[in-house]
């Protein structure tokens, strides 16, 4: 059998030779007949440790503890679309920055995209969580003014059209500040 380490390769008379494990310099144990590494540190994987681990991001192959770091997004849990220890939201354009970056300011405006007919009522509620007090600042991503006969109701938070006209289709942005730190979202009025 070949020492912890090395992998039997080639066949025939001695049943071939001890080769070094090939793991990009992430592991030091391989299977002792296919050289498959085990153990991969780094946040690497696959056979030589070749890949960077899931939430990671770079070039495994490179050969350095540092090849793969942690990726800032996105990431699945539905609640928070970045990586552990970042806040932010990239489907929003909300880039992840870590926690203590963000102050923990996370804003979501709800729903994301409305459709309604023209004369219906439409509510934007900003969502927040972080220490208040929170301040709200509603625009348009189009520059344009806001109509006249919104509402902003409850401090800010929502914006309400008695009657939704064509005019105020369009893409609202709720940007949020606390006493740290700023973050932001968007949603959709469509009228048809």
């Amino acid at each position: 059998d070949c020492a912890s380490g090395y992998t039997r390769t080639g066949g025939g008379l001695y049943l071939g030779h001890c080769e070094l494990c090939e793991c990009n310099g992430h592991s030091d144990s391989c299977h002792p007949e296919t050289g498959i590494c085990t153990s991969c540190l780094h946040s690497t994987q696959g056979e030589l440790c070749e890949q960077c681990a899931v939430g990671s991001f770079g070039d495994a192959t490179a050969g350095t503890p540092e090849d793969c770091q942690p990726c800032a997004c996105p990431h699945t849990d539905p609640d928070n679309h970045c990586a552990s220890g970042y806040v932010g939201n990239p489907q929003e354009r909300v880039k992840c920055r870590p926690y203590d970056d963000a102050a923990s300011l996370v804003v979501k405006v709800y729903p994301e995209r409305v459709l309604s007919s023209p004369g219906a009522p439409v509510t934007l509620r900003c969502q927040v969580s972080g220490a208040p007090p929170h301040y709200f600042h509603w625009s348009r991503e189009d520059g344009r003014p806001i109509s006249g006969s919104a509402d902003r109701r409850r401090s800010g938070e929502e914006l309400h059209f008695n009657s939704v006209q064509l005019r105020d289709a369009g893409v609202y942005v709720c940007t949020c500040t606390d006493q740290r730190s700023s973050n932001l979202s968007r949603a959709e009025i469509v009228v048809t």
